[in-house]
């Protein structure tokens, strides 16, 4: 590539900009390539400094000298990107030139606006030499940065995300941070990504290789909610209340493949492993998928694609039943017949998502319905309504269980899994045991063994928690389920054992 000619032209692969603001700070840039002080290799990187570069580090590359982890927000950012080896800096300004030259020429804070993100964007950046991970790399996240930005007004002393889409969807902060930042990280330490091979293929070749990609990003979360918990419900809760809140982002449509691979994949070898052995445990698994010959995994997406895209034009014109165009395209790459979709049943599956992660985070909703108020058998009323589809009775007997009042709760209609659902803040477990400036170590720390049946886990025979966890509340006894034409979504798995 011309250098010279890009920063007077302004125009790269992924970015557009004008000519102005690169002609002032071209020279520099070119400087900063050719220019001294650059490490051999990134095995011989001074580390970043800052507490927060060193938990994500500790997480998923503790042992690997050939990767570097930095926030956005480190003072060392500069630093870093000033000395990372010639040849991964190249790569980082033929592919990205904009976004990380006006960081490099910067320095800390981290330029944001230049490659179209805002600092409450959750995003990971990894820059490498090569496309194999031992080559050496690089990976700017900006994650726990992000949500720590993005937190509301507490909820009886806790704080919230909410993330928008067919609902409203509050998410109590420590949920957002768990799964979010280790969905990142595992992006920025993944063996590879098929995003980024798939420059100029149809729409559904990439949109389906970024699927992909972002379903082994949320199992990699989900893993880890395991490891802790001794089951993957929880984890399950919270990812696939999230997904289901949104219908027509078809590059994360990630719940019919995580489906497959639950269904699919023994992920009981995951059950003892540290956040760095999971991302291996994940990066051995998708290459176990055989992603472009598997027919099936396709389908499985596809199918998603399709029955969401008519719930969306549902919830957007007022009822009427249209399959997008998008989702025509997708299913004719990947050589799929989309004939027999089922909207309607993907709609009771997106309100058992929702119902199910309410469920989960049941004392925080219902403070939230207390504090900020609003009526949660009319919001999933006009959930159901959206989606052109009624609120079965069973789901009206779960909403009692985070109403701000619940009334009846004697004769509420309770499914057993919602009684195994627990909260607790995994995300300080997680800082306590990897942070940069650990509480104690693990053999220190109070924790206690337990059975897994105390904390409502599936599989194994103990697991990790804190002495004093935040107990779920008493669920009453549950009277006989009421009739509902919907087979409950939460149970739609062999019994997962992790």
């Amino acid at each position: 590539m011309n250098v010279t000619r890009f920063l007077e032209r302004g125009i790269t692969f992924a970015h557009q900009a004008g000519a102005g603001i690169l002609s002032r700070i071209g020279p520099e840039i070119i400087n900063l390539i050719a220019g001294g002080g650059r490490v051999e290799s990134i095995s011989t990187l001074q580390r970043p400094q800052d507490a927060v570069s060193q938990f994500y580090q500790r997480l998923v590359a503790a042992q690997n000298k050939d990767f570097v982890v930095i926030s956005t927000d480190s003072p060392d950012l500069s630093r870093v990107l000033r000395e990372i080896p010639k040849d991964i800096a190249s790569k980082m300004y033929g592919e990205r030139p904009i976004a990380y030259a006006d960081s490099a020429v910067m320095g800390f804070p981290f330029n944001y606006s230049s490659i179209g993100q805002k600092p409450t964007d959750a995003f990971a950046m990894p820059i490498e030499s090569g496309a194999q991970y031992s080559a050496g790399k690089v990976a700017l996240i900006n994650g726990e940065e992000a949500i720590l930005r993005s937190l509301r007004a507490t909820v009886g002393g806790r704080s919230y995300c909410i993330h928008s889409g067919v609902t409203h969807l509050y998410m109590p902060s420590e949920d957002a941070l768990m799964y979010i930042v280790l969905h990142e990280l595992y992006h920025a330490a993944a063996q590879d990504q098929y995003a980024r091979h798939l420059s100029g293929a149809p729409l559904g070749e990439f949109v389906y290789g970024m699927a992909i990609d972002e379903s082994l990003s949320d199992l990699y979360a989900i893993l880890n909610y395991g490891s802790i918990d001794g089951s993957l419900d929880n984890g399950l809760a919270c990812v696939r209340g999230f997904r289901a809140n949104h219908l027509d982002d078809i590059g994360h449509d990630t719940l019919g493949i995580l489906d497959y691979i639950i269904k699919n994949h023994d992920l009981t070898l995951a059950k003892a492993g540290s956040p760095e052995d999971l991302v291996r445990f994940v990066d051995d698994l998708r290459d176990s998928l055989d992603v472009w010959n598997n027919q099936e995994l396709k389908a499985c997406y596809a199918l998603s694609v399709a029955e969401r895209g008519v719930l969306s034009c549902r919830s957007s014109k007022g009822g009427e039943d249209h399959l997008p165009d998008y989702a025509r395209t997708v299913a004719s790459d990947l050589g799929v017949d989309i004939s027999a979709i089922n909207p309607d049943r993907r709609a009771q599956e997106i309100l058992d998502d929702l119902v199910t992660f309410h469920a989960y985070s049941r004392t925080f909703q219902r403070e939230r319905y207390r504090d900020i108020g609003g009526d949660p058998y009319m919001e999933f009323q006009g959930i159901a309504k959206q989606l052109g589809v009624n609120l079965p009775a069973e789901q009206r007997a779960r909403i009692g269980q985070f109403a701000a009042s619940p009334l009846g709760a004697d004769r509420l209609s309770l499914r057993e899994s919602d009684q195994l659902l627990f909260a607790l803040d995994r995300y300080a477990l997680l800082k306590s045991r990897f942070g940069a400036e650990p509480v104690l170590s693990v053999e220190q720390a109070p924790w206690v063994i337990v059975s897994s049946s105390e904390i409502g886990g599936v599989g194994l025979n103990s697991s990790w928690r804190p002495v004093e966890p935040q107990a779920a509340p008493a669920i009453p006894s549950a009277s006989p389920v009421l009739e509902t034409p919907f087979e409950p979504q939460m149970n739609r798995y062999p019994e997962p054992s992790l």
